[in-house]
């Protein structure tokens, strides 16, 4: 029987593959339809500042990597904590990682009924990416950290496109003032937690340690994939506004998804079918690297990470994550009330996870350095 080394680890990857992780991990969903939230031109200052935070968070990151910890793999996690305590925090990170993978997923479920499949049972377009991620992740943590290299090239690209609004006389540029606000409200601090959670995933790049070896700049490779998010967060919100003007742009569920539908080429009719489904790519990719994450999640709250990996174990936490999936959208995703439940608690637990973990890290580290 072929063994299941999921986790194999033969090489080390450089800081390259921990900067297009950071991007491509800020650019899941959120980044689709953060435009119908921010609304206002000025809250362009507002993505400034949640860069900034993220940018704090990755300096505190980088101090983790620069450590003999991370090497180390999940034992340089119990030298920091103890057995006992890192079941428990593994236990609230299963808890937040699965929330995300179901707005996420349910998120993009929505768009692809929307844009591409509109009379297509819901439980297909379920089943299908999570069977498709469940394949791609049984090749193992190396496959899918060698994988973001391609996630990045079909994706990237895409932002070149939306600067067609730009030139095609679509909008007016006047629609970008006021570029300062007239007053703050709750609505805006609002925006800018929604902007800082929309650029958490890189706290997971701790999970990743072991096959990661960023030891030399890791804060270099680090900024520069969450500079190149900013950048794409900044088009595609001034794009939005632009093209759409704040007063229609609110009642756009999908703006940045909703634009496609408007490139124009004298070879295909609609490009948006060719441009969503290449989107998707990367949430297909994100996908398959949770749910190597929870499996091994699931693994350290059972006491079972110094056993090998068995096939069966990991495929039931793959249909258990997907079951968790359907009765969530069977029961409490097609309300609008409950929809936004669920995506104001994704909001703070990705927030709290972004701002907890890195200083946490950093912090054991320290207390560990006295002791």
């Amino acid at each position: 029987m072929t063994p299941f080394s999921i986790f194999r680890r033969t090489t080390d990857y450089g800081g390259l593959y921990a900067m297009l992780l950071v991007n491509r991990l800020q650019m899941v969903y959120f980044a689709l339809v953060i435009p119908a939230y921010l609304v206002q031109p000025y809250m362009i200052w507002a993505i400034f500042a949640a860069g900034v935070l993220s940018q704090l968070n990755l300096w505190l990151l980088s101090k983790w990597f620069a450590s003999r910890y991370p090497e180390q793999g999940r034992g340089g996690f119990v030298n920091l904590f103890g057995g006992t305590t890192l079941r428990f925090l593994a236990a609230i990170g299963l808890v937040a990682l699965t929330v995300k993978i179901i707005v996420i997923t349910l998120g993009y479920t929505d768009i692809i009924q929307q844009f591409i499949f509109p009379t297509m049972n819901r439980t297909w377009l379920i089943l299908f990416p999570a069977a498709l991620a469940c394949f791609i992740a049984m090749h193992g943590m190396e496959s899918l950290i060698r994988f973001v290299v391609i996630a990045f090239l079909c994706t990237f690209w895409i932002l070149i496109l939306f600067l067609y609004f730009w030139f095609a006389g679509h909008g007016s540029i006047r629609d970008l003032y006021p570029i300062l606000p007239p007053s703050w409200s709750a609505g805006d601090w609002n925006s800018l937690l929604l902007l800082f959670s929309s650029l958490s995933g890189p706290e997971y790049l701790v999970c990743l340690a072991p096959w990661l070896n960023p030891r030399r700049h890791p804060l270099k490779y680090m900024s520069i994939g969450n500079t190149m998010t900013i950048l794409e967060y900044l088009v595609l919100f001034a794009t939005a506004v632009i093209f759409y003007g704040p007063r229609y742009l609110s009642t756009i569920r999908f703006p940045v998804v909703d634009m496609t539908r408007y490139f124009q080429s004298p070879i295909f009719e609609r490009i948006d079918i060719f441009v969503v489904p290449i989107h998707m790519i990367y949430f297909i990719y994100a996908l398959s690297l949770f749910l190597l994450l929870f499996f091994g999640g699931v693994r350290i709250v059972a006491n079972r990470a110094n056993r090998p990996p068995v096939r069966t174990a990991f495929l039931v936490c793959c249909a258990i994550v997907t079951a968790a999936i359907a009765c969530a959208d069977e029961w409490s995703w097609e309300s609008k009330v409950r929809l936004n439940i669920w995506q104001d608690l994704q909001i703070g637990l990705g927030a709290a996870g972004y701002a907890v973990v890195p200083l946490l890290l950093v912090v054991a580290i320290r207390r560990k350095g006295r002791a």
